[in-house]
């Protein structure tokens, strides 16, 4: 399925490194980072628990850091971003065992479906390619990467790996899945499910 999207406001875009423990969210405008967040699901007792605890925090949480850095007159008073949301982008991850396998999978899957439900492209960014892209190389610490942020992004308050992480996934699908006009997204074609080398 190809995907086609104008617009005459800048894209909004949320990239996630998504994980049971920490997750890293960060919020783009056109091209340029505007916000990070980062929430702890712990202590998360089984998969059910945590789908609920990560839902919430998308409902609530993200929703409200979203609104704090669009213009209204950009997006209409009853935005919201699963409708309003022009891209997500999620870093990829190889899990290490059965249950790390189903809380990733469980947290991707339900953006894979609210993308799916709103025609909104998603793109899978692997780890390596999101590490090089921030910090020069792919196999880089968690605290270079971190570094790289703070550096990069001065205007962000990165306070942690995890937000570094978001950033350098939403880095990666700016630079590398869309197509850009100026600062604007103007068409966005392509799969919805893009994947990184």
């Amino acid at each position: 399925m190809i995907a086609t999207r104008e617009f005459d406001r800048p894209a909004l875009g949320i990239s996630f490194d998504l994980s049971k423990t920490n997750t890293g969210v960060c919020i783009w405008l056109g091209q340029t980072p505007v916000a990070v967040l980062s929430t702890s699901f712990q202590p998360s007792k089984g998969l059910g628990l945590l789908m609920y605890n990560f839902t919430d925090f998308l409902q609530k949480d993200l929703n409200s850091a979203v609104k704090t850095v669009i213009s209204k007159k950009d997006y209409p008073e009853e935005f919201h971003y699963l409708t309003h949301a022009d891209w997500f982008a999620y870093e990829d991850v190889r899990p290490i065992n059965k249950i790390h396998m189903e809380q990733h999978f469980g947290m991707a899957g339900y953006l894979h479906l609210v993308a799916w439900e709103n025609l909104m492209p998603l793109y899978r960014v692997v780890a390596k390619s999101a590490k090089k892209i921030l910090s020069g190389h792919g196999a880089c610490s968690k605290e270079t990467q971190l570094a790289s942020a703070r550096e990069q992004y001065p205007h962000l308050k990165v306070r942690n790996h995890d937000e570094a992480d978001a950033i350098a996934v939403g880095l990666y699908a700016v630079t590398n899945f869309i197509n850009w006009e100026g600062n604007e997204q103007r068409a966005l074609p392509g799969n919805f499910e893009s994947e990184s080398d």
